[in-house]
Formats: structure tokens, sequence, C-alpha cells
């Protein structure tokens, strides 16, 4: 088998060739900015602050914890006109169970609308019945994370609503007195409803 013979250029094709490889650019050079320079440090990247799960799940739930605080844009309900405080008689009479409430109605989990409706109702039937004490329950209101919630609210929309509620002229004739409750009955987040004695 005989070998391949080498072809040699002929002088045409030689100066073609050589103005090829003249028209060819080489790569321009990146710009100096895009070099890095490996003896200048480089700075740590800035990770976000990890977020407290527990704080967040705290904040979702209204869960309240010791170091809340919170900031009412309203009075005491307990200082509003129209509220009694417990005499020591009838506080006696409630702790040894003498007094108690004859009927209760629990406004927890109730929009405004719903809770004012559902007290009149219970008011009403109540009086009709004669009953002479009775116990609405309203709860304190939520507690608000201070970490997340900085400007003024107001804490237990329903319990700032009710002395309002029974003070309204639909009312306020079948009410004797209002007073908070004891601890035993719902402390700050419940009332104690004296009725007046309706007519035969």
């Amino acid at each position: 088998m005989s070998r391949r013979r080498k072809r040699v250029l002929t002088a045409e094709e030689r100066a073609l060739w050589d103005e090829v490889r003249k028209s060819l650019r080489k790569p321009a050079a990146p710009p100096a900015a895009m070099v890095p320079d490996l003896a200048t440090p480089i700075p740590p990247v800035a990770h976000p602050r990890p977020v407290d799960v527990q704080k967040l799940a705290r904040f979702r739930t209204g869960a309240s914890r010791a170091a809340t605080t919170h900031i009412d844009t309203a009075p005491d309900p307990a200082q509003a006109p129209g509220v009694s405080q417990l005499d020591r008689r009838t506080m006696a009479k409630l702790r040894t169970g003498r007094e108690r409430p004859q009927a209760r109605l629990d406004l927890h989990g109730m929009f405004l609308d719903e809770a004012h409706d559902a007290l009149n109702g219970f008011i009403r039937r109540s009086h009709a019945e004669r009953k002479k004490m009775v116990l609405v329950i309203t709860g304190k209101g939520r507690q608000v994370d201070h970490a997340f919630h900085h400007t003024p609210h107001r804490r237990g929309v329903l319990r700032h609503a009710l002395p309002q509620w029974l003070a309204a002229p639909a009312l306020a004739p079948m009410i004797l007195r209002i007073v908070p409750a004891q601890p035993r009955d719902g402390g700050a987040g419940a009332w104690y409803v004296w009725l007046r004695r309706s007519a035969k």
C-alpha cells in the first residue's frame, strides 16, 4: 500500500491563505472591571435574619405572652356610666353561692351585629321570664403582640360595647344594674346584669 504524498500549496493558494489569516482578529480582552482582583478579599454575603417561627405562630393565633403590651384607645368599660360595683353583701352572696346567675349568654366568636342581636334577644327573654340576674360573657379581647402591632388599638370590642348596648333605649328600661363579674364567672371578660321586675 503506497503512502499518500503531502500536497504542496501553489503560490496563488499560499497568497490567498495569508490574506485569510490577516483578516482574522484576536478576541478582545475583557474590561478591567470584569477581571476579578484575586488579591482583594470578597466581602461576605449578608443573609436575611431568620424568621422566629414561634413568634409568628403567636401572632397568627392571637396567643398572649408575658412581654405583650397594649394601648387601649377606650376607657375601662367597668368605669362607664351606668356600671356599678359589687357591694360587700352581694359579693358575699355570690361567693357563697346564695346568689347565682339564672341564665348565661356567651358572645365569644361573634361579630358585632350578631352579638348585638343575641344580647337583645337574651335580655328580652330573661326579662319576660322574670329572671333576677343573668351573666353575659364577652371575653377580655385578644392580646396584641407589640413586636408586630405598634399603633394604638382597642382590645375587647364586645367588652367595650356591652355597657353601651344595655344603656340604649331598647334595653335600658329592663336593666337594674350592670356589674363586672367575679373571677369565678369570667372576671373582666364577663358581666352580671340585674333585671328589673317585669309587670305581670
